[in-house]
Protein backbone atom coordinates (compact mmCIF):
# COMPACT_ATOMS: atom_id res chain seq x y z
CA UNK A 1 0.00 0.00 0.00
CA UNK A 2 1.10 3.39 -0.78
CA UNK A 3 2.26 5.64 2.11
CA UNK A 4 -0.17 7.99 3.57
CA UNK A 5 -3.45 5.11 2.44
CA UNK A 6 -5.20 3.29 4.63
CA UNK A 7 -7.79 0.31 4.65
CA UNK A 8 -9.83 -0.36 8.21
CA UNK A 9 -11.46 -3.34 8.49
CA UNK A 10 -14.74 -4.07 10.51
CA UNK A 11 -14.87 -7.60 12.30
CA UNK A 12 -17.84 -9.10 14.24
CA UNK A 13 -16.25 -12.19 15.93
CA UNK A 14 -13.61 -13.80 13.10
CA UNK A 15 -15.86 -12.15 10.28
CA UNK A 16 -15.53 -9.40 8.66
CA UNK A 17 -18.21 -7.37 8.49
CA UNK A 18 -17.07 -4.13 6.51
CA UNK A 19 -14.16 -2.64 5.21
CA UNK A 20 -12.86 1.62 4.22
CA UNK A 21 -10.18 2.07 2.00
CA UNK A 22 -8.91 6.00 1.56
CA UNK A 23 -5.68 7.79 0.70
CA UNK A 24 -4.23 10.94 1.09
CA UNK A 25 -3.40 11.41 -2.49
CA UNK A 26 -4.83 8.68 -5.17
CA UNK A 27 -2.66 10.06 -8.11
CA UNK A 28 0.36 9.03 -5.52
CA UNK A 29 -1.02 5.85 -5.10
CA UNK A 30 -1.63 4.91 -8.71
CA UNK A 31 2.32 6.32 -9.59
CA UNK A 32 3.66 4.16 -6.47
CA UNK A 33 1.38 0.65 -7.73
CA UNK A 34 2.94 1.30 -10.88
CA UNK A 35 6.59 2.13 -9.53
CA UNK A 36 6.39 -0.75 -7.66
CA UNK A 37 4.33 -3.17 -9.88
CA UNK A 38 4.35 -2.23 -13.72
CA UNK A 39 6.03 -5.42 -14.78
CA UNK A 40 3.14 -7.53 -13.66
CA UNK A 41 0.22 -4.63 -14.00
CA UNK A 42 1.29 -4.52 -17.91
CA UNK A 43 1.19 -8.12 -18.54
CA UNK A 44 -2.41 -8.53 -16.98
CA UNK A 45 -3.29 -5.69 -18.75
CA UNK A 46 -2.13 -6.11 -21.89
CA UNK A 47 -4.86 -9.24 -22.74
CA UNK A 48 -7.59 -7.03 -21.33
CA UNK A 49 -6.85 -4.60 -23.60
CA UNK A 50 -8.48 -6.01 -26.35
CA UNK A 51 -11.54 -5.94 -25.18
CA UNK A 52 -13.51 -3.29 -25.84
CA UNK A 53 -14.51 -0.67 -22.78
CA UNK A 54 -11.26 -1.12 -21.22
CA UNK A 55 -9.70 1.41 -23.30
CA UNK A 56 -12.76 3.73 -22.39
CA UNK A 57 -12.31 2.70 -18.73
CA UNK A 58 -8.90 3.96 -18.45
CA UNK A 59 -9.70 7.22 -20.24
CA UNK A 60 -12.57 7.59 -17.91
CA UNK A 61 -10.15 7.37 -15.28
CA UNK A 62 -7.67 10.27 -17.05
CA UNK A 63 -10.48 12.52 -17.53
CA UNK A 64 -11.81 11.97 -14.06
CA UNK A 65 -7.69 13.19 -13.42
CA UNK A 66 -7.76 16.17 -15.31
CA UNK A 67 -11.11 17.06 -13.50
CA UNK A 68 -10.29 17.09 -10.47
CA UNK A 69 -6.92 18.70 -10.99
CA UNK A 70 -8.68 21.35 -12.53
CA UNK A 71 -11.33 22.19 -9.55
CA UNK A 72 -10.18 23.01 -5.67
CA UNK A 73 -10.86 19.66 -4.20
CA UNK A 74 -8.93 18.02 -1.52
CA UNK A 75 -6.42 15.18 -2.71
CA UNK A 76 -7.80 13.03 -0.21
CA UNK A 77 -10.49 10.43 -1.09
CA UNK A 78 -12.42 7.87 0.07
CA UNK A 79 -11.87 4.94 -2.07
CA UNK A 80 -13.46 2.01 -1.05
CA UNK A 81 -16.74 1.53 1.66
CA UNK A 82 -18.68 -1.69 2.23
CA UNK A 83 -20.14 -3.39 4.82
CA UNK A 84 -21.86 -7.00 4.08
CA UNK A 85 -25.80 -7.17 3.86
CA UNK A 86 -26.43 -8.98 7.07
CA UNK A 87 -24.91 -6.30 9.49
CA UNK A 88 -25.79 -3.32 7.73
CA UNK A 89 -28.37 -1.01 9.47
CA UNK A 90 -25.91 -1.76 13.06
CA UNK A 91 -23.95 1.63 12.12
CA UNK A 92 -20.81 0.00 11.02
CA UNK A 93 -20.56 2.20 7.82
CA UNK A 94 -20.49 5.38 10.20
CA UNK A 95 -17.88 3.58 12.56
CA UNK A 96 -15.63 3.45 9.70
CA UNK A 97 -15.93 6.86 8.81
CA UNK A 98 -15.26 8.05 11.84
CA UNK A 99 -12.58 5.83 12.50
CA UNK A 100 -11.27 6.72 9.17
CA UNK A 101 -11.55 10.37 9.71
CA UNK A 102 -9.74 9.95 12.78
CA UNK A 103 -6.92 8.36 10.71
CA UNK A 104 -6.97 11.22 8.54
CA UNK A 105 -6.78 13.97 10.77
CA UNK A 106 -3.89 12.38 12.76
CA UNK A 107 -1.95 13.04 9.14
CA UNK A 108 -3.25 16.69 8.99
CA UNK A 109 -5.60 15.97 6.33
CA UNK A 110 -8.46 18.36 7.01
CA UNK A 111 -11.23 17.23 4.14
CA UNK A 112 -11.61 14.63 2.15
CA UNK A 113 -14.15 13.61 -0.73
CA UNK A 114 -15.93 10.92 -2.33
CA UNK A 115 -16.78 10.14 -5.92
CA UNK A 116 -20.14 7.65 -6.43
CA UNK A 117 -22.77 7.30 -9.27
CA UNK A 118 -25.65 9.25 -8.87
CA UNK A 119 -27.62 6.30 -9.33
CA UNK A 120 -26.54 5.20 -5.73
CA UNK A 121 -28.99 6.88 -3.89
CA UNK A 122 -28.60 4.45 -0.59
CA UNK A 123 -24.94 5.54 -0.52
CA UNK A 124 -25.62 9.11 -1.23
CA UNK A 125 -28.26 9.27 1.75
CA UNK A 126 -25.83 7.27 3.65
CA UNK A 127 -22.84 9.82 3.02
CA UNK A 128 -25.28 13.17 3.45
CA UNK A 129 -26.69 11.43 6.69
CA UNK A 130 -23.14 11.17 8.23
CA UNK A 131 -22.08 14.52 6.59
CA UNK A 132 -20.29 14.82 3.83
CA UNK A 133 -21.80 17.63 1.12
CA UNK A 134 -21.87 17.41 -2.47
CA UNK A 135 -19.97 19.89 -3.61
CA UNK A 136 -20.29 19.25 -7.88
CA UNK A 137 -20.93 16.51 -10.04
CA UNK A 138 -18.97 14.91 -12.90
CA UNK A 139 -18.85 12.60 -15.71
CA UNK A 140 -16.35 9.73 -14.70
CA UNK A 141 -17.81 7.11 -17.63
CA UNK A 142 -19.65 8.60 -20.67
CA UNK A 143 -23.13 9.18 -20.12
CA UNK A 144 -22.96 8.00 -16.21
CA UNK A 145 -23.15 11.49 -13.67
CA UNK A 146 -21.14 10.82 -10.48
CA UNK A 147 -21.56 13.43 -7.48
CA UNK A 148 -18.23 14.67 -5.78
CA UNK A 149 -19.04 14.79 -1.68
CA UNK A 150 -16.30 16.30 0.26
CA UNK A 151 -16.40 15.90 4.28
CA UNK A 152 -14.72 17.48 7.19
CA UNK A 153 -12.70 15.53 8.98
CA UNK A 154 -12.49 16.59 12.25
CA UNK A 155 -16.57 16.99 11.87
CA UNK A 156 -16.38 13.26 10.72
CA UNK A 157 -14.13 12.28 13.42
CA UNK A 158 -16.82 12.83 15.88
CA UNK A 159 -18.81 9.57 14.52
CA UNK A 160 -17.90 7.25 17.08
CA UNK A 161 -19.92 4.19 19.07
CA UNK A 162 -21.41 6.42 21.44
CA UNK A 163 -23.16 8.66 18.62
CA UNK A 164 -23.90 6.01 16.68
CA UNK A 165 -25.42 4.16 19.74
CA UNK A 166 -28.01 6.76 20.61
CA UNK A 167 -29.82 6.51 17.48
CA UNK A 168 -29.90 2.88 17.14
Amino acid sequence: MSKGSICLVAMDGDSVVGFACASRDTARLYRDFLRRHWLKAAITIIPALLRPGIIQGITAHFRYSRQRAATELPSAELLSLAVTKPARRRKIGTLLIGALAREQLAQRIDRFKVVMGSELSTADSFYRKVGFEQVGEIEIHRGERSYVLVGDTATLSRLSRSDTESHA
